[in-house]
């Protein structure tokens, strides 16, 4: 090569050399976490930073974001402070994003932070943000028990939060963005990959657990899985299994768009057990007339939905009565009282509506009726019958202390 063509090839490589070291690359997708400091997302937003995404979690508390996460974790992701039931925060919040994850809960059950204004009207603030930022995907993780298939105005349990995410579920449906929705088991604090994990219909969710670290690994697989897109499942772990069976399952569910619309009867027309889910929890009288009461009912699981009563009388004698509302085979539902543990005692269901049942046996003398009713965090139930020959009737008041 001569000097003049060695000179020039030279030259072009030390034009060239700069402008390929300065040519900018694209950058990764830029993930919008919300809920990022909680006990999920903190998993969500750690999961997606090591699939490469660029992260911006939303938090209402970066104090406890940077200490839930660790500060090396935390300094590698973006962080805006952001309320979400702030509609306007949130949108300028969500710009600029290429995928949501919604990982958001109430952490109180009453008042204006309850699951109504968290868990339905801040996701309706991140939904239609996401929509006017023309997001790729947004990925709801919600809950296995939500979902419009089954009546969720008789769920009351933790401030109606299965309706409040249900409906926040249908938002996000009717949004015209592509969505995944994720419903987890009851979540604990395992590793990830320990069980078998699968995805499921939520009309087949009884009642089981899931790793959260599992749930944050699917929720990040689900912004760009075609697998996933349009579909709404349960989440639920197995201790003997694989830990990828979800994949698989994942094909063999069907979208959302495939799968015809919920048909509600009403209450009355064939009753389930499930329409009784508002009597769950443990109920307690305060004590102020000298005697005090107790009655505790767990929500109802499959066909049986068991409970306890026990009394103390103002001379401090007690008393107890083993309790159940099962639903049998032939459709009936069926309140069995055992009090004391001795024989038990039937009672058919005749009414049912959305806070109030009433069960009857006419063949006994007291309890003839048994009649229960709630009003907000008072429940009530009055006995009726006939005793020494007289008409006869007695009731009590109760209070929510605990959520089952």
């Amino acid at each position: 090569m001569s000097a003049r063509r060695l000179g020039l090839a030279l030259w072009l490589c030390a034009l060239v050399a700069p402008a390929l070291a300065t040519k900018p690359t694209r950058p990764a997708p830029l993930v919008v976490v919300a809920g990022a400091s909680g006990q999920t997302g903190r998993l969500i937003v750690a999961e997606a930073l090591a699939a490469g995404y660029r992260v911006r979690g939303l938090t209402s508390d970066p104090v406890r974001a940077r200490a839930e996460l660790g500060s090396a974790l935390y300094e590698r992701a973006e962080w805006r402070k952001v309320d979400v039931r702030d509609a306007a925060g949130v949108l300028e919040a969500i710009s600029g994003a290429d995928y949501v994850i919604s990982a958001i809960g109430a952490r109180v059950f009453e008042g204006p932070a309850s699951p109504q204004f968290v868990d339905y009207r801040g996701n309706v603030h991140l939904v239609d943000a996401a929509r006017e930022a023309r997001v790729r995907r947004f990925v709801l993780v919600s809950s296995a028990a939500a979902g419009s298939h089954r009546d969720q105005t008789q769920a009351p349990m933790l401030g109606y939060v299965r309706k409040w995410k249900t409906e926040a579920e249908e938002h996000l449906k009717r949004s015209g963005l592509p969505y995944v929705i994720i419903g987890p088991a009851g979540l604990l604090d395992s590793p990830p990959r320990r069980d078998g994990l699968h995805a499921i219909l939520r009309e087949h969710y009884v009642s089981t657990n899931v790793s959260r670290a599992d749930v944050a690994r699917v929720a990040v697989d689900a912004l760009v899985n075609p697998d996933a897109e349009g579909r709404s499942f349960a989440l639920i772990g197995d201790r003997v299994g694989d830990p990828e069976a979800w994949r698989t399952d994942l094909r063999s569910l069907p979208r959302d768009n495939e799968r015809p619309r919920p048909v509600r009867t009403t209450v009355d027309a064939t009753p389930r057990l499930h329409q009784l889910a508002w009597l769950a929890g443990h109920w307690a009288s305060s004590g102020e007339r000298g005697g005090w009461s107790e009655e505790i009912w767990l929500a109802p699981q499959s066909t049986l939905m068991p409970g306890l009563n026990r009394e103390v009388r103002e001379s401090g004698r007690t008393s107890f009565e083993y309790l159940r509302i099962e639903q049998r085979d032939d459709g009936r539902i069926v309140y069995v009282a055992s009090p004391g543990g001795r024989t038990p005692t039937e009672f058919a269901l005749v009414h049912l509506e959305s806070m109030r049942v009433v069960f009857e046996n006419p063949a006994h003398d007291f309890p003839r009726r048994l009649t229960y009713w709630r009003a907000g965090n008072l429940l009530h139930a009055r006995a009726e019958g006939i005793e020494r020959g007289r008409p006869a009737a007695l009731e009590r008041r109760w209070t929510l202390r605990r959520e089952p």
